[in-house]
């Protein structure tokens, strides 16, 4: 909508899903088609009046305004170039969010059946479901939901405790799939209990991290109050279980492929791979379930397919021929980002192969999981304090598959440009937004955390100061991605990786372009500014002349409204 005169709204365009091929994953880039205002609009209004895809949300990842202009030479068609606008000015967004006026966290209640004396027991069992009701109070955030009836059982490894009183990750299933909080329609769910001293910010900045990313099957992580027979169970996050779901991963078929998890974990069958003696474990198919669709005969087609990736990492090769090289990097880039050591344990790593028959196919790496060890953690047991300039790559190098990780990582070229892009395009574009995440998430779940310390049991209680430990979170990650980032191998990616315009493209009427090492002539007030790139994508919120280059490739950027060269 348009206004003239901030009260009159005038429709200048409706968008469709499916009609304007408007993206549904994540990292999708859309540039509708050209809206020409017919005048002078101060005002600009976008409203999402519906949605039928997933969750009733609108995303908002970029906005920018273009000037269309006319270039007449005498005796040619007039040309039109367009010319992007936003540097120079300010465009200010009014979004309200519920989640910014919620005074409380949304809860969960779970009543189990009674046994034979009338006595109501928490899941005790990781092998057996617990009938149950349960019913969800959005606290006015989420949709709410009515008693329904559930089944729940215990999940997990070492978070997992045969005291049934304690904090324990829960798994949970319906009889038909649900939308609990308006998520993906699913059967199956989790309850994760983050009882680790100091985790309970460390999932959900993780996940959120694999979203903006782009990793496959990334979880939504709510922040939850639990209570179990009428006793506060503590602060817990509800998320999908990983797996070949609808709410998950989402194949179109399954009848032909496979979701296997790299752990050292010995209560499923494990399985070696030759080479590089890596635990797998075959999640997906079940071939004991007698209900499974797969075509699929053994678990040796599985294993086969395994083992001609683990050959080619082990012989140096390109792994392109068995692995998808774009998830993979996005994989990586993520759990090099938060430092997740799982990866070299190895622990609940994930990946799945759409079909396993097809010489075409090619594995896929996610969902990322599994992250309360990442941060510093690992070594130190404590959040966002060490390790942000660790070489992930060649740091606890004695773990099982770190030798076979790092070749892994080195194999070849292909996989080397693909991860370089994807750390520029988060470095360019998402960076600020994760680091705004931790301090927004904290907020949100501000009154659960509190309250985590009223849990029934005493030795669940997490102390942790967390508004110290998001404004850790915020500047562990800056600066574990400028050292991350400056470590790589740079290449010239094209315009189509990057994902924008050809430089031709880009606004031309800045001042002479200043040499980095000589900035005397702009290094005033403010002390303190925004870096962008020739784009106008923001780099670096709030930087200083002494910290501004710090991760920056060589290049030319917008510093304090000057063009500046790094060489």
């Amino acid at each position: 909508y348009a206004s003239l005169d901030g009260q009159r709204w005038i429709p200048i365009r409706d968008f469709t899903l499916g009609e304007d091929n408007l993206p549904t994953t994540a990292n999708g880039v859309y540039r509708s088609p050209t809206v020409d205002l017919g005048a002078d609009y101060p005002y600009l209004r976008f409203e999402q009046l519906s949605s039928i895809y997933h969750n009733n949300y609108i995303m908002w990842a970029e906005f920018a305004l273009w000037n269309v202009s006319t270039t007449a030479i005498e005796g040619r068609p007039a040309e039109y170039a367009c010319h992007f606008v936003p540097l120079g000015r300010r465009y200010r967004f009014s979004m309200d969010w519920l989640a910014d006026r919620a005074t409380t966290t949304p809860a969960i209640y779970i009543s189990t059946d009674t046994d034979g004396w009338g006595y109501a027991y928490p899941p005790y069992t990781k092998d057996e479901y617990v009938q149950a009701n349960i019913r969800i109070d959005g606290a006015g955030v989420f949709p709410s939901m009515n008693d329904t009836v559930v089944q729940i059982k215990g999940r997990g490894n070492s978070s997992w405790s045969t005291n049934s009183w304690s904090k324990n990750p829960y798994r949970l299933k319906f009889d038909k799939k649900m939308k609990p909080f308006g998520l993906t329609k699913g059967k199956s769910w989790v309850l994760q209990s983050n009882r680790q001293r100091g985790s309970m910010l460390a999932n959900p900045i993780g996940m959120y991290a694999a979203g903006l990313a782009g990793t496959d099957g990334a979880n939504h992580y709510i922040p939850v109050e639990l209570y179990m027979n009428g006793q506060y169970w503590g602060s817990y996050t509800f998320t999908e279980k990983v797996g070949f779901h609808n709410n998950s991963i989402d194949l179109a078929d399954d009848s032909r492929a496979c979701m296997l998890e790299l752990d050292t974990y010995s209560d499923e069958t494990i399985y070696r791979s030759s080479p590089g003696n890596l635990p797998v474990k075959i999640k997906d198919p079940d071939f004991s379930d007698p209900e499974s669709t797969t075509l699929l005969t053994s678990t040796a087609e599985i294993m086969s397919r395994f083992n001609a990736f683990a050959k080619l990492v082990n012989d140096g090769k390109d792994i392109s021929p068995e692995v998808d090289v774009e998830s993979l990097a996005r994989y990586l880039m993520v759990t090099e980002l938060i430092g997740n050591n799982e990866l070299k344990h190895p622990k609940s790593t994930f990946l799945y192969h759409e079909d396993v028959l097809s010489p075409d196919a090619r594995f896929k790496w996610g969902p990322i999981w599994d992250l309360d060890w990442a941060f510093g953690y690992e070594g130190s047991s404590t959040y966002y304090q060490q390790n942000a300039t660790a070489n992930y790559w060649t740091s606890n190098a004695n773990m099982e598959a770190a030798s076979f990780m790092r070749k892994m990582r080195q194999a070849g070229e292909p996989l080397d440009r693909a991860i370089y892009r994807e750390w520029t395009l988060f470095m360019r574009h998402h960076l600020e937004d994760l680091i705004d995440y931790c301090q927004s998430y904290y907020q949100y779940a501000r009154p659960s955390l509190d309250n985590n310390n009223n849990a029934v049991h005493g030795n669940d209680r997490d102390y942790t100061n967390y508004a110290t430990n998001a404004a850790s979170a915020q500047r562990w990650l800056r600066q574990r991605a400028t050292y991350a980032y400056a470590q790589l191998t740079p290449y010239d990616l094209t315009d189509e990786e990057l994902q924008t315009l050809p430089e031709d493209e880009l606004l031309d009427d800045y001042s002479d372009i200043v040499v980095g090492t000589q900035l005397t002539d702009i290094a005033s007030a403010p002390t303190r500014f925004d870096v962008y790139d020739l784009r106008g994508v923001r780099l670096k919120a709030a930087a200083s002349y002494n910290n501004f280059r710090d991760g920056l490739r060589p290049g030319i950027y917008i510093v304090n409204g000057k063009k500046v060269l790094i060489p």
